[in-house]
C-alpha cells in the first residue's frame, strides 16, 4: 500500500510468499530467511558475467546479429560489448 500524506510518501511493503511457491536463490546456497534472498552487488555482479558467458557459450561468442549473444540478452551489442569489457570476461 501506498500513502501520501503532508508531504511524505508512505510505503508499506508487506511481502508474502505463497505457500506453494518454490523458494530459490540464484546463488545456488540454501537460505533460511527471505533476507538471504537478498543480493549484493558483487553476487549480482557474478550472477550478470556468469549469465554473458552463457549466452557467449551459446552462440559460440557471437555477439552482434540476430543469433548473437546480445539477442539473447536482450540488449544492444554495444552495451554487451561494454559490459564483457567493464567485467572482464574473456
Amino acid at each position: 500500500m501506498i500513502t501520501f500524506k503532508a508531504g511524505k510518501l508512505r510505503l508499506n511493503l508487506n511481502y508474502q510468499k505463497a505457500e506453494n511457491e518454490p523458494r530459490s536463490n540464484p546463488v545456488g546456497t540454501s537460505s533460511a530467511t527471505p533476507a538471504d534472498d537478498i543480493l549484493t552487488l558483487s553476487d549480482l555482479r557474478l550472477l550478470e558475467a556468469n549469465n554473458i558467458r552463457r549466452a557467449l557459450e551459446l552462440t559460440g561468442g557471437k555477439i552482434y546479429g540476430t543469433d548473437g549473444a546480445a539477442k539473447l540478452l536482450d540488449m544492444k551489442p554495444t552495451t554487451l560489448a561494454s559490459r564483457i569489457k567493464k567485467l572482464e570476461i574473456d
